[in-house]
């Protein structure tokens, strides 16, 4: 048995290796790429950058500098927009119950973006607003963008141990379950751990 957990306990670790591994790849290829590149093509590639996050690896967080500083060089508002709610989304699905990588930024992206979304509702070419409801449109906008709508750490910390122990029921029964009342045990707690996954997923 303690030769089975410890080859389950080295499988993770390779798999959370590989899986580093690969970010750090895709993160060197797609910031060469961004330095190459201009417009809206330069955006996207920053952002792969950014989606490919690795802790403490300086890549994402000059690829994060770069692109605010790089968004505020479109002189067309919707583009800059853009290039700003692009930053903004990209933080947001970075974000995990244990680190909260380049939040900071988001205290300086929020109004702006709130500010160009007002400027938008009041330009649009069927709109009734005007200047004199800008500060009104900016407020709800603010509003909108300060919306805590996150995940529920704790239940996102259990989405990853109820998978961990679904991964190693499976793994048990493969290597262990050599008789019936082994065959009952892991069938349990393949249940247990599966239906508890699906549990949180719902919940975080």
């Amino acid at each position: 048995m303690k030769g089975y957990g410890k080859l389950t306990i080295l499988l993770l670790v390779v798999t959370l290796i590989a899986f580093l591994v690969k970010n750090l790849y895709y993160q060197n290829r797609y910031y060469n790429t961004a330095k190459q590149q201009d417009g809206i093509a330069k955006v996207k590639a920053y952002e792969k950058v950014i989606l490919s996050y690795v802790p403490f690896s300086p890549l994402g967080s000059k690829a994060v500098e770069e692109l605010y500083i790089y968004c505020h060089t479109f002189k067309k508002d919707d583009e800059r927009l853009y290039c700003l709610e692009t930053l903004r989304t990209s933080i947001y699905q970075i974000q995990n119950p244990i680190t909260r990588p380049y939040v900071e930024y988001l205290k300086k992206i929020d109004p702006e973006i709130a500010k160009l979304r007002a400027l938008e509702s009041i330009n649009w070419e069927y709109s009734s607003y005007t200047m004199a409801d800008y500060e009104k449109l900016y407020n709800v906008q603010m509003q909108v963008l300060n919306y805590d709508n996150k995940p529920s750490d704790f239940w996102s910390f259990i989405v990853v141990l109820s998978l961990i122990g679904w991964i190693s029921s499976v793994l048990l029964f493969i290597w262990r379950a050599n008789d019936k009342k082994q065959i009952l045990l892991y069938s349990l707690m393949f249940i247990a751990f599966f239906s508890l996954w699906i549990v949180s997923l719902y919940k975080a």
